[in-house]
């Protein structure tokens, strides 16, 4: 994951995109938004759901409002790729 400044206080901001422009279909895209504050047990499953979709241009982005239980960490750990970042 890149690491990204940016002015969000109090929470720390994710992007995981999926984009699969050899489908060949126009398709818009379609943003994700994940709300998370001390969730960490549900955001890989959750996570691993959407990104199983067969749509081609989506982006999740999930909001994590200063939980304590150790879900940015998670984050950084589990679903790191190019096209993946975190804002602080």
């Amino acid at each position: 994951m890149r690491h990204a400044k940016g002015k969000t206080i109090g929470s720390t901001n994710f992007m995981v995109t999926k984009n699969q422009e050899s489908l060949g279909i126009d398709s818009p895209l379609v943003s994700i938004i994940i709300l998370n504050y001390n969730c960490r047990k549900f955001l890989e499953k959750c996570l691993l759901s959407l990104l199983k979709t067969d749509y081609p241009d989506f982006e999740i982005i999930i909001v994590d409002n200063n939980s304590h239980d150790q879900s940015v960490e998670f984050l950084l750990q589990r679903f790191t790729q190019k096209q993946n970042r975190a804002i602080d």
